[in-house]
């Protein structure tokens, strides 16, 4: 029992009754009474004086318990659809689900907000890379640090796909077909343009490191953060020249996005200088060209 009442005073106090014909002093259901003294009344703003608190506190409650269930039946809509909806399940007719979205703006119902009122788990997907180098490992802890400021938990996933696969036959990680358990994702490693398409059907939102996508995309329909490649080989090569070296060669696979964008700063540089670029164009891994700069 919830009692405003001073302590060492006794003097009378009312009950507030509601509109559904409870006699004075009569409970709710949950055995929640509001009792305020007349004395206490005083203190309260003008405008909250006399309020029936009891049919007040029903109607909230009655309000948040039906919000779903009222915006089924102006979607014409099952309870159930609409959970489905406010979850992101891909399952849903997309009719259906504008219908319902239509619904809940008129009612004023944040579907998304609802969403992501359930899902606490930032993930951050390692796609088709075999180690974590120093970069996306720094992108990884300066992810997990900004989700511990906010009160999110980060979930960490290998995963290897192939780009030629259709974005509606790819196969995500168990985890992200379970609606309402993952909040967004976070994309390092190498990724294609399939898995962006894949993500977006199914609604969950991601960032993915733009430097390292393969196939045919455009970044600007995308949530994409990039590392300037371009300047970065630019000012490496710069550097070089400028401590006296002139036989300078760029060795890598640039039929890979993020190789071809090294190779334009380093030949840009070299031109600049006067200088002859010599681009060996090696097809291989990671490992491989490592091997072959190195000896």
């Amino acid at each position: 029992m919830d009692c405003l009442q001073q302590p060492g005073r006794d003097k009378p106090s009312r009950r507030i009754a509601g509109k559904n014909g409870e006699s004075e002093g009569h409970a709710l259901k949950d055995q929640s009474i509001i009792n305020i003294s007349q004395s206490q009344e005083r203190f309260l703003p003008a405008g909250l004086r006399g309020v029936d608190w009891l049919a007040l506190l029903r109607m909230v409650k009655t309000r948040k318990a039906a919000s779903f269930k009222q915006l089924a039946k102006a979607a014409d809509v099952s309870p159930a659809t609409v959970s489905r909806v406010a979850k992101g399940q891909a399952s849903v007719d997309p009719a259906i689900r504008a219908r319902v979205q239509r619904a809940a703006e008129t009612l004023g119902i944040n579907l998304e907000r609802r969403r992501n009122e359930m899902a606490n788990i930032i993930g951050f997907m390692l796609a088709n890379r075999d180690l974590l180098h120093n970069f996306q490992a720094r992108v990884l802890f300066g992810s997990e640090a900004y989700c511990a400021s906010q009160d999110r938990e980060l979930l960490f996933m290998s995963f290897r796909y192939s780009g030629a696969v259709p974005a509606k036959e790819l196969h995500l990680p168990r985890i992200l077909n379970q609606p309402g358990v993952v909040r967004a994702m976070i994309l390092g490693g190498t990724n294609s343009a399939n898995m962006l398409l894949a993500l977006r059907k199914r609604q969950i939102p991601f960032a993915v490191l733009g430097n390292n996508v393969l196939g045919d995309w455009n970044p600007n329909e995308y949530d994409a953060v990039y590392s300037d490649d371009i300047t970065g080989a630019f000012d490496l090569t710069t550097q070089l020249i400028q401590d006296g070296h002139r036989d300078i060669w760029f060795i890598g696979d640039i039929e890979l996005p993020w190789y071809a964008r090294c190779a334009q700063g380093y030949r840009q540089a070299m031109l600049e200088a006067g200088l002859p670029p010599r681009i060996s164009e090696i097809h291989s891994d990671d490992h491989q060209l490592g091997y072959l700069a190195t000896r």
